[in-house]
């Protein structure tokens, strides 16, 4: 039975709950990947922000090299 073509019209009620705990597992697999990885990310951007001034400074001074050598 439809009721309208309605997303639950269409699909047996067990199609529709099977698709649903699909998608919760893969929320569930996202939220996992981000606590396991969360600490090592936020570490790798706070020292890549300390470098890149120093990077900044570092080409300033390569680009100045040739005017000083002369």
């Amino acid at each position: 039975m439809t009721d309208g073509g309605s997303f639950l019209g269409e699909f047996p009620l067990g199609s529709f709950l099977f698709y649903l705990q699909k998608e919760v597992n893969k929320l569930d697999n996202w939220i996992s990947l981000i606590t396991e990885v969360g600490f090592p990310i936020a570490v790798t951007f706070y020292l890549l922000h300390r470098i890149e001034g120093k990077l900044n400074t570092l080409i300033e001074s390569i680009h100045a090299l040739p005017e000083r050598m002369k």
